[in-house]
């Protein structure tokens, strides 16, 4: 039975990564694979890894128990320690243009060429990456992630073409003259907003763009001024925090949101009162008070609501509670906007709010060919659901070049929230908090503030993971309703319903495989393939050996995929050198490895077959329970069967060793293919 429903921090994220999949992919130390997985749907993994919103860990069905995944760390992680060949594709004769290099353009030239397209991304600036490369300040995003996004981008296809701006070196009419068969704009909204108060004019008076900009590639310093921001999104917290860095004597935030509702991420408004940053909210700007060219502060009145009945932006202000905000520098973060030049001389028409006019259905704007997608269309938005709306474009231009109709996937299913009856069950594992610099440390500089995972790090927190929907899926047909499942189960997860017979809901199932090995009738299978891998793999494993091994002994490994001690890169000693007549196979848990599957083992020509797993190490903690005491009692039976037929029960073994033991792993192996060869004779 194939369920529909997806684990909710898949559904949640804008690009719908599949998350379950690359973080288990990273508890098995299979890094390149991870990243493999992260770059199907995401174009700027390096640069993900640093800023991404992490809309996915919001919905994390951990965070009912201890904490949700630090799954922006693991993604890091990922790309960090992941390597793959990257290959160009092209196979179509039709091209397309994309103006402006931002995420949105580049995710959207990604998808485009890995269709078959061939792509010119046209960009008005000396480098790719739009406002993270122009705005995001270096200690959240460091120019090395992001050019290593732009190197594989370059790698798969995608060409840049820089100094060419809309409106002056060419429109979208003329590229679709020229032989482009469609046209995307991406633009961004390049411009700061700033309100008309007295004083908003005075030379002191800097807008948030502008500023960042300068910071980053201009070397902009204060020199001991008060600094005054206005604004309170993610924009504000980004300029306040590089004021900090630059020499501000002190930093002032002023915003017409309560601390509650500022729009800036909690998490970055944290780090700035760490930073030594003061919050003023529900103030609204009255007037930059200035005297002797000189700014002396701020004059502000209190702010009662932001949002009107309709949810429309019109404050509310106690114009007789007034407040004054000392400081002699005033910077504007009260949002963007879109450059209007490029936009007039191409004849591109806009919306009251100045964004592009284009059918929300399509993304196509009223030039037949030409498309439009990001910020410029759907407003500010962070880096993650810029990539989603060049996604969404892309595949609209697809569709409109291959003549079909332009459709978009139906809204997903997520998982439901896991009930208390079922979340006290699960073992706790705390949660690996990023490591940070200390406020005081990192004010001093703009080198990045959060740490990669260690390898260890990575290890732990990629377990925490309760792979929510890949595991046991009930087929009604099969079941006999023997209750073997409902006495098994830690979790209580098969419930006897109304009717007297056994339901297994699969969304509440931690995927522990204990109800798998043991149903007497075969009517439990796993959603996720892993254990039909490791299965499969038995055969293989044993013609792998046969067709290397000169009559030596043959011998199989079950092992537990988490233990480092199984992985290549861990243990390259074993890997690197594995004895021809070895042959490893992991699985999810060794409680997943069931009588039959050891029976087939000595079936397809196995000598000898040694169970290791690991012992209890609370730097590593397994999440599962009783799993050495199932596999003790299923090795005893199989003992027991391999007796009657006239085997020797020494030929099959369990051994039980730290997780980073190579070396007791290593010589177990060599001592075990030393024991079974007597066994032959």
């Amino acid at each position: 039975m194939e369920i529909q429903a997806l684990p909710p921090c898949q559904t949640s994220c804008p690009i719908h990564q599949d998350i379950r999949e690359y973080i288990n992919l990273i508890a098995r130390g299979e890094f390149n694979k991870a990243l493999e997985v992260i770059r199907k749907t995401n174009p700027l993994p390096a640069s993900c890894g640093y800023i991404c919103a992490h809309y996915c860990q919001d919905e994390c069905r951990r965070s009912d128990l201890d904490g949700s995944l630090s799954i922006k760390a693991l993604k890091r992680f990922a790309e960090e320690h992941g390597d793959i060949a990257i290959n160009p594709q092209q196979t179509k004769a039709k091209k397309v243009a994309v103006i402006g290099a931002g995420p949105a353009g580049l995710a959207a030239a990604q998808y485009l060429v890995r269709r078959g397209y061939g792509v010119t991304v046209f960009e008005r600036g000396k480098l790719a990456g739009g406002a993270l490369r122009n705005y995001i300040p270096l200690y959240r995003l460091p120019h090395e992630a992001l050019d290593r996004d732009i190197a594989a981008l370059e790698k798969e296809g995608v060409k840049l073409e820089f100094g060419q701006e809309m409106g002056k070196d060419f429109t979208p009419q003329k590229l679709l003259d020229s032989g482009y068969s469609s046209v995307l704009l991406s633009l961004g909204l390049p411009q700061s907003k700033k309100l008309d108060i007295p004083g908003a004019n005075h030379k002191k008076v800097l807008l948030a763009l502008p500023f960042l900009h300068n910071v980053k590639y201009n070397s902009f310093r204060f020199h001991g001024e008060k600094v005054i921001v206005i604004g309170g999104g993610n924009v504000a917290i980004d300029v306040a925090r590089s004021a900090k860095r630059c020499g501000a004597k002190s930093v002032k935030l002023c915003c017409l949101e309560s601390r509650e509702k500022m729009p800036a991420f909690p998490w970055e408004i944290e780090a700035a009162v760490e930073e030594g940053v003061e919050l003023f909210c529900s103030e609204g700007p009255k007037a930059i008070i200035c005297a002797e060219n000189k700014i002396l502060g701020l004059e502000t009145k209190k702010c009662l609501a932001v949002f009107d009945a309709q949810g429309c932006f019109k404050p509310l202000f106690d114009e007789k509670k007034l407040n004054y905000i000392e400081g002699d520098v005033v910077i504007f973060a009260i949002g963007q906007c879109e450059e209007k030049t490029p936009l007039q001389k191409s004849n591109i028409p806009l919306d009251h709010r100045g964004r592009i006019r284009v059918d929300e259905r399509s993304m196509l704007t009223t030039i037949e060919g030409v498309f439009a997608c990001g910020e410029i269309v759907e407003g500010p938005q962070t880096a993650v659901k810029a990539i989603a709306s060049g996604q969404k474009a892309a595949r609209a231009i697809d569709s409109y070049l291959q003549g079909k109709e332009i459709l978009f996937g139906t809204e997903e299913n997520p998982l439901p929230r896991i009930p208390e009856t079922v979340i006290e069950k699960i073992k706790p594992i705390a949660r690996v908090e990023v490591p940070v610099i200390k406020p005081e440390q990192r004010v001093d500089s703009f080198g990045p503030v959060e740490f990669s995972y260690t390898l260890l790090q990575a290890l732990q927190e990629s377990r925490r993971c309760l792979r929510c929907g890949a595991g046991a899926v009930q087929s009604p047909e099969e079941c006999i309703h023997c209750l073997t499942c409902v006495r098994t189960c830690p979790y209580d997860v098969p419930q006897i319903n109304e009717k007297g017979l056994v339901e297994l809901r699969h969304d509440l199932c931690q995927a522990c495989g204990l109800c798998l090995t043991l149903c007497p009738a075969c009517a439990i299978t796993f959603q996720s393939k892993e254990v039909e891998t490791a299965q499969r793999n038995i055969s293989a494993a044993l013609k792998k050996i046969a067709s290397k091994s000169e009559g030596g002994p043959r011998l199989l490994i079950f092992t537990c995929a988490y233990a480092p001690f199984a992985m290549g890169f861990y243990n390259p000693e074993l890997f690197d050198n594995k004895p021809q007549e070895v042959e490893i196979i992991k699985w999810s848990c060794i409680s997943q490895i069931g009588s039959l599957d050891l029976l087939r083992a000595f079936e397809y020509g196995a000598d000898s077959v040694l169970i290791v797993t690991c012992a209890e190490n609370n730097a590593l903690a397994c999440p599962n329970f009783d799993t050495l005491m199932w596999t003790e009692k299923r090795i005893r039976h199989v003992q027991e069967i391999l007796k009657e037929i006239g085997l020797p029960k020494e030929r099959l073994a369990l051994t039980s060793i730290d997780p980073f033991d190579k070396q007791t792993f290593n010589k177990i192996i060599k001592a075990k293919l030393d024991l079974t060869t007597p066994l032959l004779s």
